[in-house]
This record gives C-alpha cells, sequence and structure tokens, in this order.
C-alpha cells in the first residue's frame, strides 16, 4: 500500500481533483457545484478503500482535496454507510490533543458476483465493494461425449446453480445494499446489444439475452462478457499485461481468437468482432493438418514438450499461427502479444517458436513481442469479477474507481486460488 506521500511524489491515481478549501473552487453554479460534491465523494471513498483505516489528514495529502472537504465528504460516507470509523491513532510524544479518529470503507456496503460458464465447469466468484473476495464455487461438470456442444437446458441448469449459490452466499447484514451487480462469462460472440450471435460450445444460447435473464432471476444489474475479453481485463490489471497501453491476448491455436486492448480500454469492434481472426479462411494457404483432431494436436504437443521431435504437423501449425498474430500485429501495432490456451499449457516452447517465426510475416521495422499469459483458466472468472466491481462502484459513487488493490495484490490468483478458498465447495454436478 503506498503511503498519501508516496502517492503525491508519484503522481498516484487520487490526483485527478484539487479544490480549496470550501470544496468548490469558485464554482457558483448548482450543476457543477452538484458534480464536484459527487466527485470529491467518489474519490475520498475510493483512498479510503485502497488505503485505509486512515485519519483524514492522510486523505486530503493522499487526494489532494482541502481538510474541510475530506470531513464533509467523509461524514456523508460514514451517513450513507459507506465508511466507519475505524478507531483512534495512537498519538506520539510529539504531538498534543487528542489522537485522531481513523476511518475506512466499509466493503460490506455491498457484493458482486461473477460467473463463468465453461465448457467442462463453471466458476462463481463473490466479492464485496473493497474487492475482497467472500466466497467461491467450481462446479465440474460430467457428459457422456466430452466433445458435444453444451445444450441450452444444460446451461440453464448451471446458471440456476450459480443463481441459487450467489442467493445463499450474499449476507445481507445491517446497512448492506446486498447483491449490487452480476457479471456472466461465456465462449462465444455478442452482438452490440449483448445478444449472443455465434458459440460453438453453446450453441443454445444463440440469439439469447443472457444479460436480460440474469437481471431478471437476481433483480440486479447484469452483463455478458466474452471469456478472452474478461480475460484481457485480468491479464491487464493482474498479470502479464501489468503496465501496457495497447496489448492482444490470443488463443495460441490453428484457429486463432483474441481479445484487443488499445489505449487500456478493450476495442470490440464496429460489430463485436474485433479479434476474431479464425474468420479469415487460410484453408488454400496454410491448411491445418489437425482440422478437427483437437485431441490430437494436444496429444502431439504434449509429446514435444516430453522431447519428441518438431513433426511437420506441428511445424504447419506453428506457421498458421503466426501468420494470424502477425496479421494482428501489424493492424493493430501493440506493445505485446500474449498467449493462452490449451496448447500453450500443453507445450510452453510454442511461444518461443512463435516468436522466431512472426519476423518470416512481418518487416523488420515492426517487431512484435510475445509473452505468456500467466492467470491461467481462472483469469475470465477474475476479469469478469474486476469489471463487475468497476460498473457496481461508477453506479455507487457516480465516479469509477481504479483496479482493486485486494486482488491486485493476490500473489495467488490462479486456478488453485480458486480452489483454495474454499476447497471443499469445489465440487461435480
Amino acid at each position: 500500500m503506498l503511503s498519501p506521500g508516496e502517492l503525491s511524489r508519484r503522481g498516484g491515481q487520487y490526483d485527478g481533483l484539487v479544490d480549496d478549501a470550501d470544496g468548490a473552487r469558485g464554482l457558483t453554479r448548482g450543476g457543477r457545484l452538484l458534480e464536484l460534491r459527487t466527485r470529491s465523494a467518489a474519490l475520498t471513498a475510493q483512498f479510503l478503500r485502497d488505503n485505509g483505516p486512515v485519519v483524514l489528514t492522510d486523505v486530503a495529502t493522499g487526494t489532494g482535496l482541502s481538510r474541510p472537504t475530506v470531513m464533509d465528504r467523509v461524514g456523508e460516507l460514514v451517513e450513507r454507510g459507506a465508511a466507519a470509523v475505524a478507531g483512534k491513532r495512537v498519538a506520539t510524544s510529539k504531538e498534543s490533543g487528542r489522537p485522531a479518529m481513523r476511518y475506512r470503507f466499509r466493503g460490506e456496503i455491498g457484493y458482486v458476483a461473477a460467473v463463468e460458464i465453461g465448457k467442462r465447469s463453471t466458476h462463481l466468484l463473490v466479492s464485496d465493494l473493497a474487492g475482497t473476495v467472500v466466497a467461491a464455487r467450481r462446479w465440474l461438470h460430467e457428459r457422456a461425449d466430452a466433445e458435444w456442444p453444451v445444450a441450452a437446458d444444460v446451461v440453464d441448469e448451471r446458471l440456476r446453480l450459480a443463481w441459487t449459490a450467489i442467493a445463499a452466499l450474499v449476507p445481507r447484514p445491517e446497512r448492506s445494499a446486498g447483491l449490487l451487480g452480476v457479471g456472466v462469462c461465456l465462449q462465444g460472440l455478442l452482438g452490440p446489444d449483448g445478444i449472443v450471435t455465434n458459440s460453438a460450445d453453446f450453441p443454445g444460447l444463440v440469439g439469447v439475452d443472457v444479460a436480460a435473464r440474469a437481471t431478471e432471476a437476481l433483480g440486479v444489474p447484469a452483463r455478458v462478457h466474452l471469456d478472452l475479453a474478461a480475460a484481457g481485463v485480468a491479464e491487464h490489471r493482474l498479470g502479464a499485461a501489468q503496465g501496457l497501453a495497447s496489448f492482444v491476448l490470443a488463443t495460441a491455436w490453428p484457429t486463432v481468437a483474441a481479445s484487443v486492448t488499445i489505449d487500456g480500454a478493450p476495442y470490440r469492434g464496429a460489430r463485436n468482432l474485433a479479434g476474431v481472426m479464425y474468420r479469415m479462411d487460410l484453408s488454400a494457404l496454410l491448411p491445418n493438418p489437425y482440422d478437427g483432431d483437437d485431441a490430437g494436436l494436444l496429444r502431439d504437443l504434449t509429446e514435444r514438450r516430453a522431447g519428441a521431435p518438431l513433426s511437420a504437423d506441428l511445424a504447419a501449425v506453428d506457421d498458421r499461427i503466426a501468420v494470424q498474430l502477425a496479421a494482428a500485429g501489424a493492424t493493430i501495432d501493440p506493445e505485446a502479444i500474449l498467449l493462452l490456451g490449451p496448447a500453450v499449457e500443453a507445450d510452453p516452447e510454442l511461444v518461443d517458436r512463435l516468436a522466431e517465426r512472426l519476423p518470416a510475416y512481418v518487416s523488420a521495422d515492426l517487431p512484435l513481442e510475445l509473452r505468456r499469459a500467466v492467470l491461467g483458466p481462472i483469469a475470465p472468472v477474475v476479469g469478469t469479477l474486476l469489471s463487475t466491481l468497476d460498473e457496481a462502484s461508477s453506479r455507487l459513487f457516480e465516479d469509477r474507481m481504479p483496479p482493486i488493490p485486494r486482488l491486485t495484490r493476490a500473489a495467488e490468483v490462479t486456478d488453485a486460488w480458486l480452489d483454495g478458498i474454499r476447497p471443499e465447495e469445489s465440487q461435480r454436478a
């Protein structure tokens, strides 16, 4: 946690608003004054959440707000139940007067949930508004034919499973707003209106407004996220894309799909189709030797990892992937391309082989850096949770908050982390 002084020296995330003693900086118009008041309240809540418990002087130093303004805003937050007294600071021998009161952000004022509907599993995370994960679940689903797409009624059952768990998990203590929002993450394509337009794993969801169904079932705002876009958010906040303004997160597969982040924001394209390189028809130029045989590709990659020589078929797949990555890189000019997916898990050296092949498809003055994504299978549900927290904070405080510190500092943001919170609750359904 950065001290207020460190934040000030670094030009940190609390320097977006500085006012004078009366909190208005000479503004007299009612609308601007209300806007300033709202933003200063959000800024104060944000600092308490990220740094508390703290005294008012620390809040003023860290945010740039005047102490009288901080005193008013903290009082309003306490009245709303968003902040609470956390005890008195111990005075030093050099200090005179009464010890200053410390305040904390009440994350328990509200909760959000994130659900990932995967082909063979369902993940659920629930956190309070401070970003503290209070519950995690994973259900593993077995089917007679593992390759058969998931039918609509199966997805409905999984959603009901998640809704029931959320209702049981979200506490409703005194002065708690309960559930503030939910995010649903799945594989496929979404139209601009949020309706599923294509999904290889979930064809029964095509034409379905999943967000509307979630909103109706839970009575709170809901949004649907694509798995790769959500994974991109997680890698940007917590993983290999930290500090990057623009990057591509791509699956290393013969048919490449990707999420695109430009200037720190996800880019979806005119029809929500940005990143779907698999729409390129490469069959005549670079055939896929494993077309229809995903299991065979993973088997050969695993054998390659164990020391088997690189086969002609695997070399052809490498070239096919490299062409698609080069097309994305040449178009977007990202700072890096992150790779993830089962092929990278099966053979980590695939990233190095692709890096060696890329220069054959792009000019020498356009270097493309490849990185391996680090968060693994949990990235989509973590990214969905972060986005849902942003949206809930924005609605509650009318000002978007930055990444949640407790998650950014979590060292075990991995698939094992999900099991580790409540190991006995990862179950087969």
